[in-house]
C-alpha cells in the first residue's frame, strides 16, 4: 500500500503531505476493522463508509 500511495503521489494524485507510510499503516487498520463492522453487520456498508473516508483524506489537500 505504502508503495501505491508514493506512485499517486509521484503521478501528482494524491498531494505531497500524505505520509505514505503512515497513510498505508492507518488503511489497513481501518480497513481490518471495516471488515469486523460488515461482518457482524452482514452487509457492506462499513467498506463503503471507510474507503470513502480513507479516498477523500488521500485527495483533500491534494496540491
Amino acid at each position: 500500500m505504502e508503495v501505491c500511495l508514493s506512485q499517486a503521489q509521484a503521478l501528482n494524485d494524491i498531494s505531497a503531505l500524505v505520509d505514505c507510510r503512515l497513510m498505508a499503516v492507518f488503511f489497513w487498520m481501518g480497513w481490518e476493522g471495516a471488515v469486523m463492522q460488515a461482518k457482524l453487520a452482514r452487509n457492506g456498508e462499513p467498506l463503503d463508509i471507510f474507503i470513502t473516508i480513507f479516498i477523500n483524506e488521500l485527495i483533500k489537500n491534494k496540491a
